[in-house]
């Protein structure tokens, strides 16, 4: 009995996913559809395209962000908001509580 408990134990550790399912707001949801077609995994940590959030002048705007060890990109200078009106905040710098909100390399909200 103590054995079975144990084996059931182990599959239940190694069967746990720490990366938690998240279901998106719906402008997230909406702004992940309006990217879709920029949102790519190339190779994953060598070249991927994620959906960002960020606060600018008060309201919240999505853009894209390339990471790639090897590509020389610009950050961005240009988002939108959730009624997909294009905002130009110009320096990245000016972008408060940023973060990723759709993994292109897994197909996953975050």
């Amino acid at each position: 009995m103590k054995k079975l408990f144990h084996l059931l134990l182990i599959l239940f550790l190694f069967s746990c996913d720490d990366r938690k399912t998240v279901l998106p707001t719906a402008c997230v949801a909406e702004m992940q559809l309006f990217f879709s077609k920029d949102l790519k995994c190339t190779e994953p940590g060598a070249w991927e395209r994620h959906l960002n959030e960020a606060e600018y002048d008060g309201e919240y705007i999505y853009f894209t962000e390339i990471m790639c060890m090897t590509c020389n990109y610009a950050q961005p200078t240009v988002g939108y908001n959730c009624s997909k009106e294009k905002v130009e905040f110009g320096n990245y710098g000016a972008l408060k509580n940023i973060r990723r909100v759709y993994d292109s390399c897994d197909n996953r909200f975050l």
